[in-house]
């Protein structure tokens, strides 16, 4: 190569890199399904944060428990009978089902009844919404039974069954909107669901995405480090969601073999898998299995988790170190 070339060559790469460090970028938080949704677009604008955002409230409308019109909601009180719902709703009952198909029921959907038993029927970030159910709520629900009529748009509930879209709901919301960003155009794009991170495409700096991983007693810090180009980071904890429950301080992780809050050493489980949805389901595992066990399923599942336990000790799948900065 000639020098004039190498020059060129250079030149070239340099005016690259310039173009990268100075893409169009834009970041904004919007507070949805009880916490706060942050959103980053690169290559595009105003336009397509607001299309992003007004998907996410219409994904709430239509799943939250603690909305009395929801889909959810309806679909919950419709006692045995079909109900026509929208192609989204359609998709985050699927979802649920898939859940509960790859662990063997150790994510359960169904677990509402208790949940609510267990003291959590109000909002924590709203006490005006309050979730209430028909009295034919039962569970453990049959989950095997819901029936999906994907050319008519109809689930059936078994009479009894309650669903609830839960963290899964929050991490499809956040797959779909990434989803809805690419697909308009972003070079790139990082949805936050306060928790549930998913990512795809170019980062602002144009190198994979890092992302902290945050101290189970201390959010202003971080415990780790990791980089991916694409896929999701999931964290799910027992130390954030607590209240006084009928049996004293208790949490949102239900042991679908108890039905009571799981009593586990775990603090918090992070996953990082190909989507929110499936992070979500991976990383109730450790709560209920030996981590022995649930480091098994979730890497024969094509995922990596880290957990960190009451003693503050890190332990992690084989394949984690591959993604920690």
């Amino acid at each position: 190569m000639s020098d004039f070339s190498k020059i060129a060559e250079q030149a070239l790469t340099s005016a690259r890199t310039m173009a990268i460090k100075f893409r169009p970028h834009l970041a904004k938080t919007t507070f949805v399904m009880g916490g706060d949704f942050h959103i980053d677009i690169v290559g595009e604008g105003n336009e397509l944060m607001n299309s992003t955002i007004e998907l996410l409230a219409d994904l709430e409308r239509k799943w939250s428990r603690f909305l009395p019109d929801s889909e959810i909601s309806r679909l919950n009180w419709a006692e045995g009978q079909a109900l026509k719902v929208s192609d989204e709703t359609l998709l985050l009952v699927e979802k649920l089902i898939e859940g509960w198909n790859a662990t063997g029921g150790l994510f359960d959907p169904t677990t509402l009844p208790r949940t609510i038993a267990n003291g959590y029927a109000q909002s924590h970030s709203d006490a005006s919404r309050i979730t209430s159910l028909p009295v034919t709520a039962t569970w453990p629900g049959d989950v095997a039974g819901i029936v999906l009529n994907r050319e008519k748009h109809l689930i059936k509930l078994p009479l009894g069954t309650t669903l609830d879209g839960g963290g899964l709901g929050k991490g499809l919301a956040a797959d779909l909107a990434v989803e809805h960003i690419m697909k308009n155009g972003a070079l790139g794009a990082m949805v936050n669901a306060n928790g549930d991170v998913r990512v795809s495409g170019d980062s602002p700096d144009g190198n994979a995405w890092r992302i902290g991983i945050e101290h189970p007693m201390d959010a202003k810090q971080e415990i780790a480090q990791v980089q991916i180009v694409d896929g999701a980071i999931v964290t799910s904890s027992r130390v954030h969601k607590v209240w006084d429950g009928v049996d004293g301080s208790t949490h949102h992780l239900i042991n679908p073999k108890s039905g009571l809050s799981a009593q586990t050493k775990v603090l918090t489980t992070t996953v990082i898998s190909a989507t929110s949805a499936q992070g979500e389901v991976l990383a109730k595992l450790p709560f209920f299995l030996t981590l022995e066990d649930a480091f098994n399923e979730i890497s024969i599942l094509g995922a990596q988790a880290c957990v960190i336990d009451e003693d503050m000790v890190m332990h992690t799948t084989t394949g984690w170190q591959d993604y920690q900065c």
